[in-house]
């Protein structure tokens, strides 16, 4: 511990030299999609949408929600757009049904979002004085029209309309009792975007998941993602930083956009950074747009969860937590029960996503996390996490296989820095020297991550560049040879590759115990104890309400055959009494033959949800819509 201190002092002392490469240009809003844009209006066109983002249409994501169950999301600009999905494995013959929401939010006008000290601006000052300039919109005599409606640098002011984000309709549909390594098409309303695909992650190897972190909405972002998709990983982990809106929040809509392609595709899991709760976001925008599986995990927050996807257990933590006198309570003990609850029978491997890294050797964002590392990092270790992911900053660095307090471990998770997913801030180019023990890679430039999971001890990671920064703001420099300007990794290599082995179990059995928190503390084991069990009553209840419903579904479904048996008699009755009293007006074999079609009718009926399944999808062929593809990037 001491020497992790003292390493974080020297990076302190030297923080004032670090200065950040020129800025990098964001993609406007017709760049990433022609549906994006933003409209004005005056108190005398009230019919116009002032300053309202159009909806960019669809905006499409798919994430996992539990073992068995996908979370699909989309938009609309119409609040009649229905909130249900239709899906299945050739024909859509499932309908899933969600929920539809909207909400409103004051914008914010930091300096983070028009005048930041280090990247360019998401909104330009003209932009900012429209929205300021209130003689444009409210009427004479309004309090609206004489109050400042832009401080300095905050929160806009309530009185002023043409602050405050209005945000589409956001439809969150739930797909259950799917099945790993299935291949599933789905739809949703056809207002809104034509039949896609997307595999639920399979069980077996190899397994791969693509990783980055601090995305943003520049070419290079665009490029990162392209690559992400590309790759066809069977998941994506994105630790943090997705947006960059700042405040801007018409900015989540074009980020969604510009993300549609990739994470319409592939399932992408995503925990929360700085610039989600910063720039007055505070997690607003970020939780209404990307669910996160809190709930299966047994969280009580959905900035805090785990899933088992394939052979892995992905745990994701929020790095801004309060961890100033145990503030982070609720976190720490959901973790310590979720590390317990592991089968690494079924997942062997496990892996930690967070957004502010436990170790950098970098001179951006020095120190951030260590009080969340102090806390941490035991319980990580303890129970052998195996691989620890997070972004902040802007920049790739790889550590050693194994690391715990600052020092070379092989007991202890390989840690993965990869904020360079091509965010407008550009990339931490300068590093301390000379490099520390634990740090074996690090590389001041753009790229993305790839980890093959082999077998049950085995990873293969590859590290690959994307593009170098750029002293001319808006310019970058897309060859896999390049070198960001005043980087000083002494690295320059365009790709890192790795073959991970895990150390087994008993060889870390000794050094794991003895750091593993509270292990002669009874009455914590005592708590433990009435935590698992109560997390085993919530289970049980989970499965029994299953089998209830399941129960219920079977008997309104014999119900319902038994009905339309009971009034085909019935109809047959009723057919033999009228021919006996008026004659012979059908035969014998045609009142056999009407109750036979009615019962068949039945059946059918029962096998059909409530619209006609579309032909069967080619199983070769992709029938994703290519018009959102992003061509004008």
């Amino acid at each position: 511990m001491i020497k992790a201190v003292v390493s974080l002092a020297v990076v302190a002392a030297h923080t004032s030299e670090y200065v950040r490469p020129g800025a990098s240009r964001v993609l406007q809003a017709r760049e990433i999609h022609p549906s994006c844009g933003f409209t004005f209006t005056t108190y005398q066109n009230p019919g116009d949408d002032y300053f309202r983002g159009a909806a960019c249409e669809s905006q499409i994501h798919v994430s996992v929600a539990s073992k068995s169950s996908a979370v699909v999301t989309y938009v609309s600009a119409s609040p009649t757009t229905s909130s249900r999905v239709k899906f299945g494995t050739s024909r859509l013959e499932r309908v899933a049904r969600g929920v539809a929401r909207s909400y409103a939010s004051l914008m914010s006008v930091d300096s983070y979002l028009w005048a930041p000290k280090m990247g360019a601006p998401f909104a330009t000052p003209e932009e900012v004085k429209d929205m300021a300039n209130t003689t444009a919109w409210a009427a004479p005599g309004s309090s609206s029209r004489a109050d400042p409606p832009v401080p300095p640098e905050g929160l806009a002011v309530y009185k002023n309309p043409g602050a405050i984000y209005s945000s589409p309709v956001i439809h969150t549909v739930v797909l259950e009792d799917l099945v790993p390594g299935v291949r599933y098409y789905y739809a949703v309303p056809s207002s809104v975007g034509a039949v896609r695909t997307f595999q639920f992650p399979k069980l077996g190897y190899p397994f791969v998941l693509g990783l980055t972190a601090d995305v943003g909405q520049t070419a290079v972002s665009n490029r990162t993602l392209t690559a992400l998709r590309a790759m066809e990983p069977d998941a994506v982990l994105l630790a943090g930083d997705l947006s960059y809106s700042d405040g801007w929040a018409f900015r989540w809509d074009t980020f969604g956009k510009l993300a549609e392609p990739l994470a319409s595709s592939i399932p992408v899991l995503v925990t929360g950074g700085n610039h989600e709760i910063g720039s007055s976001e505070n997690w607003l925008h970020f939780l209404e747009r990307w669910p996160t599986p809190h709930v299966a995990s047994y969280s009580t927050s959905p900035l805090y969860w785990s899933v088992d996807i394939g052979p892995v257990h992905v745990i994701a933590l929020n790095s801004y937590d309060n961890y100033v006198r145990g503030g982070d309570r609720l976190q720490r003990e959901w973790l310590v029960d979720d590390l317990d609850s592991i089968d690494r029978g079924a997942t062997p491997w496990v892996v930690v996503m967070m957004h502010a890294p436990f170790y950098t050797s970098n001179y951006a964002h020095p120190g951030e996390a260590e009080l969340m590392r102090q806390a941490y990092e035991p319980l990580l270790y303890a129970y052998g996490a195996d691989l620890v992911l997070s972004g902040h900053v802007h920049a790739y660095e790889r550590s050693t296989s194994g690391v715990y307090d600052a020092e070379v471990d092989k007991c202890g998770p390989t840690y993965l820095n990869i904020g360079d997913g091509g965010n407008r801030e550009n990339t931490g180019a300068h590093w301390i020297h000379p490099q520390p023990a634990w740090s074996i890679f690090r590389e001041s430039s753009f790229g993305f991550g790839r980890l093959e999971l082999v077998d049950d001890r085995t990873a293969k990671f590859e590290w690959r560049r994307d593009a170098c920064g750029s002293d001319d703001p808006g310019a970058y420099t897309f060859d896999p040879a390049c070198v960001t300007p005043a980087d000083d990794s002494g690295t320059h290599l365009a790709v890192d590759h790795i073959v991970l082995e895990k150390v087994s179990a008993e060889e870390c059995r000794a050094a794991r115990d003895a750091v593993r928190p509270n292990k002669d503390d009874a009455a914590a084991e005592e708590a433990r104890q009435k935590r698992r069990a109560r997390a085993e009553r919530r289970r049980a209840k989970a499965r029994r309400r299953d089998i209830h419903l399941s129960w219920l579904v079977i008997a309104a479904l014999a119900c319902f055959v038994l009905g339309c048996s009971i009034a085909s008699v019935f109809a047959r009755d009723r057919l033999l009494v009228k021919a006996a009293l008026t004659g012979p007006t059908v035969t014998h074999d045609e009142v056999i033959q009407l109750t036979a079609n009615t019962y068949t009718s039945a059946l059918k009926l029962t096998a059909l949800n409530d619209s006609a399944a579309p032909p069967a999808a080619d199983p070769n062929r992709h029938p994703t819509n290519n018009n959102n593809n992003n061509n004008n990037v």
